[in-house]
């Protein structure tokens, strides 16, 4: 057999250095996809290695297919030592890598094959890229019902504070530093956010009127990291609303996450923009979890997730309409979502969500650039 070796390209620094392949690694670092991908392709005799292991090597020699995430610090190098572009997978959204998502034809473009949202996909053609939807895999393909919906707390939020490189409308900057950061970053990018995909929305700002609002009601929870660091744009007396319903981080991994999510009816699910595709695990999780979710992101949700699943944000004009509508809803009333997220779990339709599907359409990709490159 001709020595093929298969290169991940990966951002995360975690999963450097071989640790992608290590179990434990992967479930804490949400990498399983990976993983499994890794332990497939060396069942099949190919060698697995991350980018900087490599380098590292220095033998380039064989044939050597890439299988990167967007565009990392190696990515270039790799291609410059003749690694061949197979693959590009992307989960970030515009605002968190603007340059990457401006340059489409050429940084996702040269590859074979794309996995890329549905707002980048429409973005650019190539005559030699083949372009695939990216779509959100789960660990689960199971509801988890341990905990009664009608014997769960109210509504919760799981997110870290943070915010894109766009500077945001604030009242009061009360950490200079912070602002002076955004605002470099933001001049680096200056060209990039004004290109592609335009002015795309941050909902930022709406998260956190949304934890102004719910931070007044003490059966409302809010986790994740950052929230005890400073909180962009508000006094120090909002800070301290928002800290008062502040339970918390947790460990890294979606298993954390579902084991606060299980506890909770209702759960705050903004994406981090409005761009067509950008579906993320914010509302699988929800759903994987039996809280309802409350959602606000991609225009064209109900194409991935059937609309009767979930609360549409858009739908309330005000927070206070939107609690009402929350504190009144019986337990036969959530019925109707609960049986619909168990249909929509056990369909068809959710089979393209599963870790193995992704794992078996990156499988098929790479072995179609391996045999052409072959044939060649």
């Amino acid at each position: 057999m001709q020595d093929i070796k298969i290169i991940y390209d990966s951002s995360g620094i975690d999963l450097w250095d071989n640790h992608v392949f290590n179990y434990d690694v992967a479930c804490m670092t949400d990498a399983i996809p990976l993983y499994l991908l890794a332990e497939e392709l060396k069942s099949l005799g190919y060698k697995v290695m991350t980018a900087d292991v490599f380098l590292k090597s220095g033998d380039y020699g064989g044939l050597n297919f890439l299988v990167t995430e967007a565009e990392t610090r190696y990515t270039r190098l790799l291609i410059s030592r003749g690694c061949i572009p197979a693959i590009c997978y992307c989960a970030e959204s515009p605002l968190v890598i603007p340059k990457y998502y401006n340059r489409l034809i050429t940084k996702a473009g040269k590859f074979k094959h794309s996995y890329l949202y549905r707002g980048a996909n429409d973005s650019f053609s190539s005559g030699t890229n083949k372009k695939h939807t990216y779509f959100w895999t789960n660990a689960k393909n199971s509801i988890n019902t341990d905990i009664p919906w009608g014997q769960r707390k109210f509504l919760t939020l799981i997110n870290g504070n943070r915010h894109s490189a766009k500077p945001t409308s604030v009242k009061k900057i009360s950490d200079l530093k912070t602002w002076v950061k955004i605002i470099l970053k933001y001049c680096l990018n200056w060209k990039a956010f004004h290109s592609f995909p335009g002015d795309l929305p941050d909902l930022y700002n709406i998260r956190i009127k949304a934890l102004l609002y719910f931070s007044r009601n003490e059966n409302f929870h809010l986790y994740g990291q950052g929230w005890n660091d400073n909180i962009l744009g508000l006094s120090k007396k909002e800070q301290q609303m928002i800290r008062n319903s502040y339970r918390g981080k947790f460990p890294r991994g979606n298993a954390n996450k579902h084991e606060i999510l299980k506890n909770y009816k209702f759960a705050l699910c903004f994406e981090n923009t409005i761009f067509p595709g950008y579906v993320t695990e914010k509302i699988f999780d929800c759903i994987l979890c039996g809280a309802i979710p409350i959602y606000f992101g991609a225009p064209d949700i109900d194409e991935f997730v059937p609309r009767d699943i979930f609360i549409d944000f858009k739908k309330f004009k005000t927070f206070d309409e939107l609690e009402q509508f929350l504190v009144s809803m019986t337990v036969e009333e959530s019925k109707s979502y609960l049986d619909a997220a168990y249909d929509f779990v056990n369909s068809f339709s959710y089979e393209k969500y599963y870790l193995t599907s992704w794992q078996k359409d990156i499988l098929h990709s790479l072995k179609d650039v391996i045999q052409d490159t072959n044939e060649l």
